[in-house]
């Protein structure tokens, strides 16, 4: 749990400190169909709390292990084949929320400190109950986990691209 703790809490400091020295006068113009910074951004927040709300939910499904997919997986699928995309369920798509990098860093930083505040008091157990991904399928807590800190790096990539 407590590696858990850590690796949330140093890629929520990449983040955050990569977005204190981010100038979006330097951001490329999108192309049809693309987010913006702002948006990308927003994609992230939505998807960390949709995310962390569906595993708040009871299920039925537990593993025999801690991990199905593995971080190592997870890490090659959401990072090294960054080429390979995926639409995003409707419900994570941005709906241009945040004017700028500080509101989304104020709401980001809030929802991460909650959320391993949650998990150091045990209101979030990290434990081998299953929740289905709509691509990835089967995956643990702990996979989930993984999946949000790679699910941020994959953007992070994306909008160091953008400027």
């Amino acid at each position: 749990m407590n590696s858990h703790i850590e690796q949330i809490q140093d890629n929520t400091n990449h983040l955050v400190t990569f977005l204190e020295n981010l100038d979006l006068s330097n951001e490329k113009p999108t192309k049809d169909q693309e987010w913006s910074i702002l948006e990308i951004l927003e994609h992230i927040y939505i998807t960390d709390r949709g995310i962390y709300n569906m595993l708040s939910k009871p299920t039925d499904l537990v593993a025999e292990s801690d991990e199905i997919a593995g971080k190592g997986k997870l890490e090659h699928i959401l990072i090294n084949k960054r080429a390979n995309k995926v639409k995003s369920p409707d419900s994570f798509v941005p709906k241009g929320i945040y004017k700028d990098v500080d509101s989304f860093k104020k709401e980001f930083l809030a929802f991460r400190n909650a959320m391993v505040d949650d998990i150091i008091n045990e209101r979030f157990l990290i434990d081998q109950r299953i929740h289905k991904h709509f691509v990835l399928g089967e995956m643990t807590i702990s996979d989930w986990i993984y999946f949000i800190i790679y699910h941020t790096n994959r953007h992070l990539e994306q909008i160091k691209e953008r400027i």
